[in-house]
């Protein structure tokens, strides 16, 4: 006696793909882990608080330039591609110039909105491990997830 099963629908490549919607939002709540992880990193090292408010306080400068970059980028790829272009950001396997443009802007704003606007100490080793910690953290992720995409496409 054979079992009879049905066949499995295959899923065609228009359900396989995320609207340029969800992949930004995707994207954006990416970076925005990375920032959180960074400043909670930061404060169990050095022994400060985790209380929301204290990680928020922290985490504020750079969330603030993170969402400048994003703004720039969507700008720049409606100035140069139009509509074709917006719809197809962000593009995860784009780390040059998107995850690039991202650190740069979240760290270097970050860290000039931290100085002047929030009044918190820029110490060199401060200023070093920033840029080192979100580089790996916010075009790390982005390469890991071309890498995958590519296999899966091969």
């Amino acid at each position: 006696m054979a079992l009879e099963t049905e066949p499995v629908p295959q899923r065609s490549d228009a359900a396989t793909r995320r609207s340029p919607g969800s992949a930004l939002a995707l994207t954006a709540l990416a970076d925005v882990a990375v920032i959180l992880a960074f400043v909670l990193m930061g404060r169990n090292s050095h022994e400060e608080g985790l209380s929301p408010a204290s990680v928020l306080g922290v985490a504020a400068p750079f969330l603030i330039a993170a969402a400048l970059s994003w703004a720039a980028l969507v700008l720049r790829h409606r100035s140069t591609g139009g509509e074709a272009a917006t719809a197809a950001l962000p593009s995860l396997r784009l780390v040059w110039p998107d995850g690039v443009t991202v650190w740069l802007g979240t760290a270097v704003l970050g860290l000039v909105l931290r100085g002047l606007v929030f009044g918190d100490g820029t110490a060199a080793s401060f200023v070093i491990v920033t840029g080192a910690v979100l580089g790996v953290g916010l075009v790390g992720w982005r390469v890991a997830v071309g890498v995958r995409s590519n296999r899966a496409g091969s």
